[in-house]
């Protein structure tokens, strides 16, 4: 089984084998029942066949130890919900958590049939992060239903004892108000001690508890019917909390979770004779301070490979420097912790600091807790100014100045005068790239040499480094020249794709070389922007939108085409337009020199996201700048040869329409271009799942093999295809699965990159 599937099973087991057993028992005298209502299961609205009469969640937070009561009445109202609703799964920390199963009960009408069947319980490790190099040691309580058939109803009870000791004293929770599938009762209840502070909020829903106070236990209740699913939207940006959650804590101020942080990462003496304080010995005798900072930054990113022990504390506590420096690897804590350490020990100030890679200023609006993040960084002052600076981006080169600028957007400062969160600056570096793209047009039925260079800076020099962890050049050389083919059939490659990576600059190169054996379409030849066309003015899936729409900025794309033509007796105007938008603003020009055709589009963002209301009009915005992005030339055997953009204007074309026919002297070329302009725009669209930044989009780990063995191979259009394997990557800080795909018709491999959509509380 492929560890793309999200499902490492490093064991099953007897439970003895890997923790403590779950066990049974009657249901706790602390609970209260929370029975199914009234009304009727919806006729629609329900996701997988599956309807919830009751979600109900209990907390006791008094005592010795936090115990949690889950109870759920789920419903089988089609035949797609029984793979759902006949598997019962259950996870926890053994390190610090046990489990008590109540019972598992299929209820059909009015008869009860006992499920609980103890010799098919199994204990498996299921490792969901394996692929991303982390590893939790949480297990899974697994019991497979028998006999479970449409409209029946199984209970399923079950309470975790124990909490994570690293976060002691504090108490936080997060709970989500809705989920994939309507609910007809939830609920949510907490007996808390009187003598604690008790902070809440609701984000994304309005809903007040109820409060008993009875002596020196509080009960909190929150409770909702019939929660309606929440629809998919794609693009949300990341900060945007997709799903309504509850969030709880007993800090006030964010001053609170510094304290409870700073001595997870104490200052530590460097023991001598050791590598730790090898490295520091010879990299402070590098007199250029800037040197030294790098020094240690390109060793904790590149020389310590990633790999997460977070288990039981290990989730929250990182790993002294000196182990993380001996055994040469470590997670985001352990690599932080030690590039803090050593800067702190070549004479800078720096601390670890603790960031959301998807709440980023969705954290504005919460209550302090240590739980609201989930990745560390190093913040360094230096030169008067902080640097925010991530020790597991491996991809990063140049010197301080090209640093990528970190878009998690608020910052934790694990330092002795941290107050709150601090905002992190946004982008000062510019990102993007430049295509150019060149022709050389001897005469006009000759092959035609074609050259491409591509050139990515900033954030997206990085994401191609990272794209070399998983594409060899060999597929890299036939990916490019499958893409060009779509629009050129007789196009043919030259050798393979030349990279040239300048870590100096913090620049990325590749140039390919094709010959075009038939490069005139009749008489006429089209040009077409695509990179900016399918890239930066993708359209979202979804158009009729209740969430905002996120745009990816800052970022400049440049598309510059030159064709040499075989000579200069050629009707072109010099022209520019501008197509401006709230969201962006896309500029063209046309020149004609000699015997050079030069066409020169650039995409500039103007903003990281858009409103729901306004992305009907960014969608009319995009249409108008594709249209922009086109251009058409046509040569005739007598008289003088033609070309056409469309974007420049209705009336400036009809004038020139009107001139051809009384003059007689251009062919009427431009009407016809407009359609294989817009036939080249098709050819080049891109499939859901190519590239990193279009993944497929799964609600759930469940059907994300299927959907994967669905797809349709690129070559001969065959389904079915086999799942050789995968692994994670990270694009704009968000974890993309890339996946090994073989054809079973044509043997062809291909990559398609996928992406889960399901958030806990978000």
């Amino acid at each position: 089984m492929s560890s793309i599937l999200l499902i490492g099973l490093l064991g099953i087991a007897n439970a003895a084998e890997l923790g403590p057993a779950p066990t049974g028992g009657p249901e706790p005298d602390w609970i209260t029942r929370l029975d199914p209502g009234p009304e009727p299961v919806p006729a629609e609205g329900t996701r997988d066949g599956v309807y919830y009469s009751v979600w109900d969640q209990q907390v006791r937070a008094v005592g010795p130890e936090v115990e949690v009561y889950q109870r759920s009445l789920r419903q089988v109202v089609a035949q797609q919900g029984l793979e759902h609703v006949a598997e019962v799964s259950i996870s926890y920390d053994p390190s610090y958590q046990r489990l008590i199963l109540h019972q598992v009960v299929i209820w059909r009408g009015p008869d009860r049939i006992d499920a609980l069947r103890w010799p098919a319980l199994k204990v498996i490790q299921e490792e969901s992060d394996l692929s991303a190099r982390i590893y939790n040691g949480r297990l899974t309580a697994l019991l497979f239903l028998e006999d479970v058939r449409q409209g029946d109803l199984v209970e399923v009870s079950y309470t975790i004892m124990g909490e994570n000791p690293v976060l002691d004293p504090h108490f936080t929770d997060e709970v989500s108000l809705a989920g994939r599938s309507t609910v007809g009762r939830w609920r949510y209840r907490l007996l808390w001690p009187a003598e604690r502070p008790l902070y809440y909020r609701t984000i994304g829903a309005e809903l007040e508890p109820q409060v008993r106070r009875d002596g020196p236990v509080h009960e909190y209740q929150w409770t909702r019917t019939q929660v309606p699913v929440v629809p998919f939207e794609d693009r949300v940006p990341a900060w945007y909390p997709v799903r309504p959650f509850l969030q709880l804590s007993d800090a006030q101020h964010w001053s609170e979770i510094v304290e409870w942080a700073r001595p997870l990462y104490p200052e530590v003496a460097v023991a001598p004779g050791t590598p730790l304080s090898a490295a520091i010995e010879r990299w402070a005798a590098e007199p250029d301070p800037e040197e030294r900072i790098l020094s240690a930054i390109r060793f904790a990113q590149r020389e310590v490979r990633y790999l997460g022990m977070e288990m039981g504390r290990g989730s929250y506590e990182p790993s002294p420097p000196s182990l993380v420096m001996e055994r040469r690897f470590g997670d985001c804590k352990d690599k932080s912790y030690l590039l803090a350490h050593l800067l702190r020990h070549l004479g800078f100030e720096a601390y670890p600091t603790l960031v959301s890679t998807t709440r980023r200023r969705g954290l504005d609006p919460l209550w302090p807790s240590a739980i609201a993040f989930d990745h560390a960084i190093v913040t360094l002052r230096f030169q008067d100014r902080a640097w925010f600076i991530d020790a597991t981006d491996d991809n990063s080169a140049g010197d301080l100045s090209a640093l990528p600028s970190l878009r998690f957007e608020r910052a934790l400062i694990l330092a002795p005068d941290s107050k709150g969160l601090v905002e992190i600056p946004s982008a000062a570096q510019e990102s993007g790239y430049r295509v150019e793209e060149s022709y050389e047009v001897k005469d006009y039925h000759s092959a035609v040499p074609f050259t491409v260079k591509t050139m990515y800076w900033g954030d997206e020099a990085a994401h191609q480094r990272s794209r070399l962890v998983t594409t060899d050049r060999e597929t890299m050389t036939r990916d490019a020249l499958n893409f060009y083919a779509k629009s050129d059939r007789s196009i043919r490659s030259l050798g393979p794709v030349e990279i040239v990576n300048d870590e100096a600059r913090n620049q990325f190169m590749i140039e390919e070389r094709y010959v075009i054996d038939k490069f005139w379409d009749g008489t006429s030849r089209d040009f077409y922007a695509d990179s900016i066309a399918h890239d930066p003015l993708s359209a979202p899936q979804v158009v009729l939108r209740k969430l905002p729409l996120a745009v990816q900025h800052p970022l400049r794309v440049v598309h510059q085409v030159r064709v040499k033509l075989p000579d200069s007796d050629w009707d072109i105007e010099d022209r520019s337009s501008e197509v401006a938008a709230e969201a962006f603003r896309v500029t063209r020009s046309t020149r004609f020199l000699g015997q050079t055709l030069s066409l020169d589009y650039e995409y500039r963002s103007l903003v990281d996201h858009l409103p729901a209301a306004k992305v009907q009009g960014y969608l009319q915005d995009l249409e108008r700048a594709k249209d922009a992005l086109g251009y058409s030339i046509s040569y005739r055997t007598t008289g003088r040869s033609s070309s056409s953009g469309r974007g420049f204007g209705y009336i400036a074309l009809t004038v020139g329409v009107v001139f051809a026919w009384v003059m007689g002297r251009r062919a009427l070329t431009a009407l016809p271009a407009w359609g294989r302009r817009r036939k080249y725009r098709q050819k080049l669209a891109h499939a859901e799942g190519d590239a990193p930044e279009r993944p497929i989009r799964v609600s759930n780990r469940a059907d994300l093999e299927g959907r994967l063995t669905r797809l349709s191979c690129g070559a001969c259009a065959a389904k079915g295809a086999a799942l050789l394997g995968g692994e994670a990557v990270r694009f704009d800080e968000r974890e993309v699965w890339v996946a090994r795909l073989r054809c079973g018709r044509c043997q062809r491999e291909s990559r398609v990159y996928c992406a889960l959509d399901d958030q806990p509380g978000r």
